[in-house]
């Protein structure tokens, strides 16, 4: 089915199913389960939290002009979903970076 007309939707479908049995599991343990908003995390600098511009895919690295913060694009990526969930349950963020 995944290789079809309809391959998109089969696969969003898939994932959808993933994240509400992952959210099952979390309620059943007692384990805290929460969407954050993906959007703009390869945009935003994950030390210094400002918006660095939207970057080409061919662009591996990020590079933050204002503190000089330098990494894997994926991995600044997923550093700011990581502050965002701690955001969101109400813990501080930590900053990236430093030392």
């Amino acid at each position: 089915m995944s290789a079809g007309m309809l391959c998109k939707h089969t696969l969003d479908a898939g994932f959808g199913q993933f994240l509400n049995i992952l959210n099952h599991v979390c309620f059943k343990r007692g384990a805290y389960f929460a969407k954050v908003d993906a959007n703009g995390t390869s945009q935003t600098c994950p030390r210094c939290q400002t918006h660095t511009g939207k970057k080409e895919l061919s662009e591996r690295v990020h590079k933050c002009p204002e503190c000089g913060y330098e990494t894997n694009r994926d991995v600044a990526a997923a550093q700011v979903v990581r502050q965002r969930g701690y955001t969101a349950v109400g813990h501080i963020a930590v900053n990236f970076g430093e030392g």
